[in-house]
């Protein structure tokens, strides 16, 4: 709250500034550009000039009328001419504007432009006017001398009092902008003040956030340090208890201290589970659970986790089986471990707690993400399986942390830690699936492909079983697809047409003979009979190579 009034305050401050300083520079240069339009115009000179001008015209008819050598007519209409134009100026633009605000009331400006029209033709013509005439211009003329010299004056007067108002007006305004820009500058400290202040207080928030974090993590710390410590400390002494009950169940027991005794050994080895599932949890709460990738084969996955909780499915007495989508790739890249222990998790939870009758395990991969569903059927009567405990939607009111579901919640963060996700859907009929998905980039088959053509099924069973899949892809039975290595019957390869046909068919396969043939030369190579299985295996691996 207080971060978002500081951000106010600054912005309204720059405002105040800003406005200030305009309002400062608007009325100064209002000012000057009062005192330059002052001086450029010079109403003084122009009234002043009208006078003057009015009295060389005068002059020149006087000198006329006495026959003053150089004075003619064409000089009296000169000085007319100027007298005019004069005149007009009064008419014309801002300076004719002001020099009329003079003259209102008045009208002597104007009684002197109505003489110099009304003896227009009178001075053209000037040259055969008779000296009374000019006289009489010269009298009317000098009649509008004083009252200029008084409007000339008046003129000059009223412009010193507007230049002397100008000049106070700009002396007030440069007051007013020093006065503004002094206050602009005590805001402007002020505000660097305001924001020191701020950001001291900032800093020592941060400082304080930084003294919490540390303590923060050193309790984690310290935490993560007390339950490992108590995990090796429960680890060695449970050890120990197993240990003694595996030497007891060799003592010849009775059938039902024989049962006793696995019942606790199954405890035990509970209880060892659960203690690393606590230091996988703490781990993942501190971001410390590292994950290790490497390739691995999908089917191994699956045989992985038959084996650890098929036994544990039979002692529940549910029906328990794991499939491999035929279409998913043969190997991905990704943690084995994890997924397993988080696949084992799950149907822990689901056989303890969700009282089903069948449990299935389906794995595939498409589109780089590894899919396992978890599908059986669920019995409402007498269940207390909570689903949000999977999914990691358990209510935020609860004040402990459920037994049960210790195990899906290390499972479900080490699916998120893959990048992956787990979600609740209905399935086909009363089936319900819990999906399991990971990212996994499958690895391409590097394996070679090997077929087996031959009229014994023995002997195919027998090759089949000495190829491990570590080491060869092997082809179904029947398949029409051309293998990389061909293991081939030495009566077929005897035929004289079957080699040559592979051979057009596919140039770069590779026939092993099973059998000694008539002409070795026509195969890659000769599986002596009974089949050595090491030799077998290393001829192999030489051709795969």
């Amino acid at each position: 709250m207080r971060g978002t009034v500081a951000k106010v305050t600054a912005f309204l401050l720059v405002l105040v500034l800003s406005g200030m300083a305009v309002i400062g520079f608007l009325s100064y240069t209002r000012n000057i550009d009062a005192l330059r339009q002052s001086g450029r115009e010079n109403i003084v000179w122009a009234a002043s000039q009208l006078e003057i001008e009015l009295g060389r015209f005068t002059r020149s008819l006087q000198d006329f009328a006495a026959g003053e050598p150089g004075v003619d007519a064409d000089a009296v209409n000169r000085r007319y001419d100027i007298l005019w134009s004069r005149l007009v100026l009064f008419s014309e633009g801002s300076v004719g504007d002001r020099l009329s605000e003079y003259d209102a009331g008045e009208d002597l400006i104007a009684g002197l432009f109505d003489t110099v029209r009304a003896v227009e033709p009178q001075i053209v013509g000037i040259a055969g006017t008779p000296p009374a005439d000019v006289a009489t211009l010269i009298a009317t003329f000098d009649a509008f001398g004083p009252p200029l010299r008084g409007f000339s004056a008046a003129v000059n007067d009223g412009e010193v009092i507007k230049s002397a108002a100008a000049r106070d007006l700009a002396r007030d305004s440069a007051r007013a902008t020093g006065i503004l820009i002094l206050c602009a500058i005590l805001l402007a400290q002020a505000a660097l003040v305001y924001i020191y202040l701020e950001s001291r207080r900032y800093q020592r928030l941060a400082d304080h956030n930084l003294q919490l974090a540390d303590a923060a993590e050193a309790g984690n710390r310290a935490k993560s340090r007390f339950l490992t410590m108590m995990s090796h400390e429960l680890r060695t002494p449970m050890n120990g208890v197993l240990g003694l009950l595996a030497l007891l169940r060799q003592g010849g027991l009775q059938p039902t201290q024989t049962r006793l005794v696995e019942q606790a050994e199954r405890s035990g080895q509970q209880m060892t589970a659960m203690l690393s599932d606590i230091l996988d949890f703490a781990a993942l709460q501190d971001n410390q659970l590292e994950m290790e990738i490497a390739p691995f084969r999908i089917t191994e996955l699956a045989r992985a986790v038959d084996d650890l909780f098929a036994p544990e499915a039979r002692r529940a007495g549910i029906g328990f089986s794991v499939s491999v989508d035929p279409d998913a790739p043969d190997a991905v890249t990704g943690d084995f471990a994890r997924l397993r222990q988080s696949v084992a998790h799950f149907a822990a939870y689901l056989v303890n707690t969700a009282v089903i009758r069948d449990l299935s395990v389906r794995f595939a991969h498409a589109d780089g993400q590894l899919t396992v569903d978890l599908l059986f059927a669920h019995a409402d009567a007498g269940a207390d399986w909570r689903p949000e405990l999977i999914l990691g939607r358990a209510e935020a009111s609860a004040d402990r942390f459920a037994s049960d579901a210790l195990g899906p919640a290390v499972a479900r963060s080490m699916i998120e830690l893959m990048g992956g996700d787990i979600r609740l859907a209905p399935e086909r009929g009363e089936q319900i699936a819990v999906r399991i998905s990971a990212p996994l980039d499958a690895l391409a088959d590097s394996r070679p492909s090997v077929g087996i053509r031959t009229g014994s099924a023995a002997l195919e069973a027998i090759c089949r079983s000495g190829l491990p899949d570590a080491l060869v892809r092997l082809l179904p039975s029947g398949s029409s697809d051309l293998p990389d290595i061909l293991l081939l019957d030495s009566a077929l390869c005897d035929d004289g047409h079957t080699v040559a046909g592979l051979r057009a068919a596919a140039p770069d396969i590779r026939i092993l003979s099973l059998g000694e043939p008539r002409d070795a030369r026509a195969v890659d190579g000769v599986i002596a009979m009974p089949i050595d299985m090491a030799g077998f295996r290393e001829r192999l691996r030489d051709l795969a190579s």
